[in-house]
């Protein structure tokens, strides 16, 4: 039976359960919406206030996917908030903790002639890699799961005024995506991955973001006191950033109020981007000074604002990444479909 309602309705549990459960559970949703239709009604074709009553009966579509994932009676999340909180933890612990690891040996190879005794270099490439990483994913699992013990405690609000589902309305259940408009589950996880990787290089190892010249040896591209001094707009931007694609990763499909959303959210990091890198200070005077050394004589060339302030071509190419991301959405949200049934 092909109906625009019991296709959204179905739309609605399934989109938020594992790729390899969805057609499986598309037709047993099928199956069992066609029997409690005839049971009820007959084998006639039913009217639009029968199919509702049905699906009234089947329940909310966000508790139902909840029970199919069999995670409903979690204590702090439930349903399918915690497959998503599970799916994240998956993805992203393992990658985090095993790049903090590669980015602490990292920086003990370009200290390495700072190093005075044997012991000193065993701890820096044993025991510090395995105490960063260690740290890095506590800090990590803990920030994701107050992100989704929140979410799990504004569940109603959230679903009813962002997403326009788990009341009990079944006028606004969403519209089933066509291919081109969902979001993979990659794009938020990378994200995500992306932006945890941005900010530990940032607040942990600015040091390691280096040009090396010769005669000097390694010299650190910003002023790592002042970029660690940075730290609450830079966890700001990482925040926000997190936020969004979880709520991404959560709704799953390009929709208009998801690009509206997308826009501000993108203002805002845009604001901290601007905030962290727009200021001179953030640069190392003495990378500067060598730069200066080895290009030519033209400040105001593209090679001198890449290599001479790469501060400001960093800012730059994130304002543009981020203009680009908020067209791309409105385009991909606001776009004429068509579907048939």
């Amino acid at each position: 039976m092909k109906n625009d309602l019991i296709a959204r309705y179905i739309y609605a549990v399934t989109r938020h359960l594992p790729q390899k459960m969805q057609a499986d559970v598309e037709k047993e949703l099928e199956s069992l919406i066609s029997d409690m239709l005839e049971e009820s009604y007959g084998a006639k074709e039913p009217s639009e206030q029968e199919i509702k009553a049905v699906l009234t009966e089947l329940g909310n579509p966000d508790d139902l996917a909840a029970k199919y994932l069999g995670d409903e009676k979690k204590a702090l999340i439930s349903g399918v908030y915690y497959f998503h909180y599970k799916r994240i933890l998956r993805y992203v612990l393992p990658f985090i903790t095993a790049l903090i690891a590669g980015l602490s040996i990292l920086n003990g190879i370009l200290n390495w002639g700072t190093f005075e005794s044997t012991g000193e270099i065993v701890r820096q490439f044993t025991f510090v890699p395995i105490i960063e990483a260690y740290q890095a994913a506590v800090s990590i699992f803990a920030g994701i799961t107050l992100l989704f013990v929140i979410l799990e405690r504004k569940k109603t609000k959230w679903l009813e005024e962002e997403f326009g589902i788990g009341n009990d309305s079944l006028d606004n259940l969403p519209q089933v995506p066509g291919t081109a408009e969902k979001i993979s589950m990659w794009q938020p996880i990378g994200g995500i991955i992306g932006v945890v990787v941005t900010t530990t290089v940032f607040l942990s190892f600015p040091q390691i973001i280096a040009g090396r010249f010769s005669g000097v040896g390694w010299v650190s591209v910003f002023n790592v006191e002042v970029i660690r001094s940075l730290w609450l707009p830079i966890l700001l931007w990482a925040a926000i950033h997190i936020v969004w694609e979880v709520m991404r990763l959560i709704e799953g499909r390009y929709t208009k109020r998801l690009a509206v959303i997308g826009v501000a959210v993108n203002v805002a990091i845009a604001a901290c981007a601007a905030f962290v890198l727009a200021s001179g200070a953030i640069m190392n005077p003495e990378f500067i000074i060598q730069m200066g050394n080895v290009l030519p004589p033209d400040p105001g060339g593209i090679l001198y604002l890449m290599f001479g302030y790469p501060n400001l071509f960093l800012l730059g190419g994130i304002v543009l990444a981020l203009v680009i991301d908020s067209i791309s959405g409105m385009i991909k949200a606001f776009r004429t479909r068509v579907r048939i049934y």
